[in-house]
């Protein structure tokens, strides 16, 4: 019979047994290390669903959305400082976002993002 390379390695470290015996030794050693080194691995838990209406009122959102605006101080679209909003570009990170899934806009930006303008400029007066 033919052995691998690795166990003939391993067999003259370990030739206290006879070569079928150490042979069938070293695959079990093998395979109960290949076992433990998929469990250290393992699979990354899949992210919780998110509720997005309960995620937007909570205090984690809240704190993240205020550092934000904070710190960009102006529209990304138009740099207005007026009335900086938040808006997701995606919501595959949503409650675990990072600031470049996030584009700080001005509440007229972020409406026409929406596609809401009738949201937009509820105090103007309507040209005659």
């Amino acid at each position: 019979m033919i052995y691998p390379e690795a166990f003939e390695r391993w067999y003259e470290r370990h030739s206290l047994l006879r070569r079928q015996e150490a042979y069938e030794q070293w695959l079990r050693e093998e395979y109960d290390a290949k076992r433990s080194r998929r469990k250290k691995k393992g699979k990354k838990a899949k992210p919780k669903k998110v509720n997005y209406h309960e995620y937007i009122r909570s205090q984690d959102w809240i704190n993240k959305s205020r550092k934000w605006r904070k710190k960009t101080k102006a529209c990304e679209k138009c740099g207005s400082a007026k009335e900086l909003q938040c808006h997701h570009k995606h919501y595959r990170t949503l409650g675990r976002e990072r600031r470049e899934d996030i584009l700080v806009v001005c509440r007229t930006c972020h409406c026409k993002l929406h596609g809401v303008e009738e949201f937009i400029d509820k105090t103007q007066k309507p040209s005659a």
